[in-house]
């Protein structure tokens, strides 16, 4: 691991339970951010490709919560 990872790891161990909470929830936010940016891309990539709006969705239903 890189001495940045470990400095980091370091401080987030050592945040207090409301600071961890925050942390949680920011992280949360940003991993929904990008997940929506990556699923209007592969929407986009599939209807120009043919496929149906149902279709799409489950196959991303599958991808987000398991088949």
């Amino acid at each position: 691991m890189s001495q940045q990872v470990d400095a980091i790891l370091q401080q987030i161990e050592h945040l207090g339970e409301d600071d961890r909470v925050l942390l949680d929830q920011r992280l949360s936010e940003l991993a929904e951010a990008k997940w929506q940016i990556e699923a209007k891309q592969a929407r986009a990539i599939a209807l120009d490709l043919g496929t149906d709006q149902q279709t799409i969705d489950k196959a991303v239903e599958n991808v987000r919560y398991g088949s």
